[in-house]
């Protein structure tokens, strides 16, 4: 039986430069046109013949497909009558402020992609993690680190091995994390709050604690839920009490950190 097409398109509410799209079952074919932001995604299925001004490649499952702004390229079905795949669209204007964080000045309204298209599990990985993070609109902390971790990952070779950073900056930022535990704390806010554009604080925290801004984050909510826990109160009040989306997602990176669920942890406690 043939599997129904679906399609979607959604500005992100969070992040309101980033265009996603998600197509499965598809069999529809584009001529060679081009978009005005960068876009970038992955094959989730099937096969794609994909032309990138005078380059002809096979996308298969785990293809990541890399268009710079204005760039002509076509990218449809081949070898199947449909395949699936997933796109974001980012402004380009965005994109460029953040590549002047990563490289400085450069000639030119922006840095392109060196390379089109990239076969790699990790990548894919990335990507896909990245848009489950834009999914889910609860957590923009998540969502703007992973998208700057997933453009950094493709300009790597062209960026400084190690950052300098200021103490005095980091431990501001760890403190307004401290603070706002409960809050959904965006990465620009952070950024904003200590002087610094999101990149340098991504990396610089990383580079002071071992942990980025997001990580540290969740880190101590899940500190601050085990006394809770042990009090006996509610798994689902301490999960809203600590800005958790819901209760699901408490579960998920508590068991992450603890090994076992967070009912479990409070039986020990609780009898």
């Amino acid at each position: 039986m043939q599997q129904q097409p679906e399609v979607f398109f959604r500005r992100n509410g969070v992040l309101p430069y980033v265009e996603m799209r998600s197509a499965r079952y598809f069999s529809a074919c584009y001529d060679t046109h081009s978009h005005p932001e960068f876009s970038f995604g992955v094959v989730d299925g099937g096969y794609g013949h994909y032309v990138n001004k005078d380059r002809e490649m096979l996308t298969q499952r785990g293809s990541t497909v890399l268009i710079n702004p204005d760039e002509p390229h076509s990218c449809n079905p081949a070898q199947a009558p449909t395949w699936s795949y997933r796109m974001l669209f980012v402004d380009t204007a965005w994109m460029a402020d953040l590549q002047r964080s990563m490289f400085g000045a450069f000639r030119g309204e922006f840095v392109p992609f060196v390379r089109p298209m990239v076969d790699d599990p990790a990548t894919y990985q990335h990507f896909d993690q990245l848009f489950c993070a834009l999914l889910n609109e609860d957590d923009a902390m998540a969502a703007e680190e992973t998208l700057i971790g997933f453009i950094q990952q493709q300009f790597q070779p062209l960026l400084a091995s190690e950052p300098r950073f200021d103490s005095g900056q980091m431990k501001q930022a760890k403190a307004v994390i401290l603070d706002r535990l409960q809050d959904n704390l965006s990465i620009d806010e952070l950024a904003a709050e200590v002087g610094l554009s999101p990149y340098h604080l991504i990396r610089s925290f990383r580079a002071a604690y071992g942990q980025t801004p997001h990580a540290f984050l969740l880190d101590q909510r899940i500190n601050r839920a085990k006394p809770l826990l042990q009090q006996g109160q509610a798994i689902a009040d301490v999960a809203q009490a600590l800005g958790f989306a819901d209760q699901s997602h408490f579960q998920r990176h508590f068991k992450r950190r603890i090994a076992v669920t967070p009912r479990q942890y409070q039986a020990c406690f609780v009898r």
